[in-house]
């Protein structure tokens, strides 16, 4: 992903939203293809993404998973396995509308540097024939479709 100032990543954000911005702490560009990070309380979660031309940017509701057991769950984004309290629940909510839509997606919003190799999980992945670059190409298509379908028009 280019390089993104303050001014930039909050410019992605709807205008009513900007408010409950924290900017993260200097990300590895070099390797991630989407910006994702989470609130210092936990309880938000913030996506910024290319889509064509320009800058798109989500704040949602983070709510870690912890089932019962020794249950695994993959992130709707990476495919990468997680044990428990590795994914959360990343809820966009449109109160005007009522709706509500929710994904599963690794609970740091990691998933650019697990497909890389930067990050390990304590489970153990599926065996996969892709190579890196499809696993990145598939990336990005997961993270444009997931933030396209997050984001409600009014």
């Amino acid at each position: 992903m280019d390089v993104l100032g303050p001014a930039e990543i909050r410019a992605a954000f709807p205008r009513h939203e900007r408010r409950r911005i924290v900017l993260p702490t200097e990300p590895r560009w070099e390797h991630i293809d989407f910006l994702g990070w989470i609130h210092r309380s936990g309880h938000l979660g913030f996506i910024v993404c290319r889509i064509g031309n320009g800058v798109t940017g989500l704040v949602v509701e983070r709510n870690v998973t912890r089932g019962p057991g020794l249950r695994r769950l993959m992130c709707d984004i990476c495919c990468t396995l997680h044990d428990k309290g590795g994914i959360a629940t990343y809820t966009r909510w449109n109160r005007a509308q009522m709706r509500a839509r929710s994904h599963m997606l690794c609970a740091d919003l990691g998933c650019s540097l697990y497909v890389r190799g930067l990050l390990k999980t304590e489970c153990v992945q599926m065996a996969e024939t892709m190579s890196q670059e499809e696993k990145l190409g598939r990336l990005n298509d997961n993270v444009r479709r997931i933030v396209g379908n997050m984001t409600f028009v009014d």
